[in-house]
């Protein structure tokens, strides 16, 4: 999103603006077909957030994410043994591709 230190008004950037608009456009499609929609600011945001929604125990499972890497939330839900992580159990291991 906006980096609120920026010295120019973001709102004001057509480039800016359509992408938040384009953000809420999805996530009211996706709550118009019964899909829970969150939308954070940031990533640390989003990882707290996901953290705070999965209960500590549970089964979790995920594809391969550039964006859940960066944030740190793969390797919590499936490296920290505070899930049970089905990953490592049905495709080898956190970062193994099935082919």
């Amino acid at each position: 999103r906006i980096n609120p230190s920026m010295a120019m008004d973001a709102s004001a950037d057509p480039v800016v603006r359509s992408s938040e608009e384009r953000i809420e456009r999805v996530a009211q499609t996706l709550r118009a077909n019964n899909i829970e929609a969150i939308v954070v600011d940031t990533g640390a945001e989003a990882r707290y957030l996901i953290l705070e929604l999965v209960p500590e125990g549970a089964e979790v499972h995920t594809a391969m994410s550039k964006t859940l890497e960066d944030i740190g939330l793969f390797a919590e839900l499936h490296e920290s043994g505070h899930h049970d992580a089905l990953r490592p159990r049905h495709c080898g291991g956190p970062g193994t591709v099935r082919r």
